[in-house]
């Protein structure tokens, strides 16, 4: 299927789309939609519960045999190969050959990762009709040759995907209404994977009984008042530090990094004005740091089933927060290479990268408990080195460096 197909065919489902929407309830029922949502966050925390997002998207979509594929080796996380609607015969026989035959699966890791492809993009329609794959195993299944999923993190050690199959007859009235429920849903199901990831595949309960051995997993549990319910031996430790989780003296929780904290406190916010369940993401980079840390936030509601797995740890109708936070070392560190590119000091880079976020330098000395005069030096320092008398100029070379790569700016006109 070309572009041009493609794109009428998407002009042609636009027109029944009033006929679609009402068969796919999913999206026409927006508590429906939540419902799911919050299915998928309840597989976050324990893995064990994909099987029953998969049954409610089976049965929401009017249908559609769905499956869900998930591993990832560095943390030793193995979802399996988990699926609704499909008749356990043909899986059986698709585990012993069929899935070395499967046509879609090589064309669908070519298109980019969390993008969701239509199963005629995955492999040409009329080159699928000649295919042992086809004729043995998916024309028997009352040919569920429509559908499609999205795929995330398509390398040999990690990958996440959601498909589904849909029977010919019902391609025009299925198959435009479930493409869009997996456009929706893909962020939700990116997040849960990666709390899965985190967790190495195993629930939270199992995790608080039984630490995570395996890689770095950081997890905290925070009540809607912000008090801290559990940390993980790796949160610990920075908590034990103090350099990126802090405690009050009534165990009341805060995040070191601004943008951290800022996103706790929305979150926190959040689930005592309005208890759903949903998450939130936040990246954070210190200037001068080589590690860029990912926080996820997920909110519990209360009632809902993922709250039950938390219930013995802050009670069975209480809201509240499970935080993760992982680290990973950036390809290059920005003041590291204006340090490189122009000859500055660290403090000088520091200093350089806090001006081009937009920080007075009043700011700047409060943020590094230096003196104002000393801050003042600094940056005169490096607008020197750097070849620039201004400090717009200086804020320049910085976002060249961020974006681009240092290199000198030219002052002749």
């Amino acid at each position: 299927m070309n572009e041009e197909e493609i794109l009428k065919k998407l002009r042609f489902y636009g027109t029944v789309a009033k006929r679609i929407l009402p068969l796919m309830r999913i999206l026409s029922d927006i508590d429906r939609f939540s419902e799911v949502v919050a299915s998928i966050y309840s597989a976050a925390l324990d893995p064990s519960h994909w099987q029953a997002v998969l049954d409610r998207l089976q049965l929401e979509s009017g249908g559609t045999a769905t499956h869900i594929i998930g591993y990832d080796f560095e943390t030793g996380m193995d979802l399996g190969f988990i699926t609704a609607g499909y008749d356990d015969a043909f899986l059986q026989s698709y585990a012993a050959h069929y899935c070395h035959k499967n046509v879609w699966a090589a064309g669908w890791i070519q298109y980019a990762s969390g993008r969701p492809i239509f199963s005629q993009q995955m492999y040409p329609l009329d080159e699928l009709l000649k295919t042992e794959f086809y004729n043995d195993w998916v024309r028997p299944q009352e040919d569920r040759r429509a559908g499609g999923g999205v795929l995330f993190h398509k390398s040999q050690g990690r990958m996440f995907a959601l498909g589904g199959n849909i029977r010919k007859k019902d391609e025009e009235t299925l198959e435009p209404a479930w493409m869009r429920a997996v456009h929706l849903l893909k962020p939700h199901l990116e997040r849960a994977f990666e709390i899965n990831r985190r967790m190495a595949g195993r629930s939270l309960v199992e995790n608080l009984a039984s630490p995570i051995q395996r890689g770095a997993s950081t997890v905290l549990v925070i009540s809607a008042k912000g008090r801290l319910l559990y940390a993980s031996e790796a949160a610990g430790l920075h908590l034990a530090r103090d350099d990126l989780f802090r405690c009050d003296t009534l165990n009341r929780i805060s995040l070191v990094e601004d943008e951290a904290e800022t996103t706790l406190r929305r979150a926190l916010f959040a689930i005592q004005a309005e208890p759903v369940l949903w998450a939130l993401t936040c990246k954070s980079q210190r200037p001068g740091s080589r590690y860029r840390r990912t926080y996820e936030f997920i909110a519990f509601a209360s009632g809902a089933q993922a709250a039950s797995d938390l219930g013995f740890i802050c009670g069975a109708n209480e809201n509240c927060l499970l935080v993760t936070m992982t680290h990973e070392e950036t390809s290059r560190s920005p003041a590291r290479e204006l340090m490189h590119a122009y000859q500055l000091t660290q403090a000088e880079a520091d200093v350089a990268l806090l001006l081009s976020d937009g920080r007075s330098a009043v700011e700047i000395a409060g943020l590094r408990s230096a003196a104002i005069t000393t801050v003042r030096n600094q940056i005169k320092a490096a607008m020197t080195k750097c070849g620039v008398r201004r400090q717009l100029d200086l804020v320049r070379v910085v976002e060249r460096n961020v974006h681009g790569g240092a290199r000198k700016i030219n002052n002749s006109p």
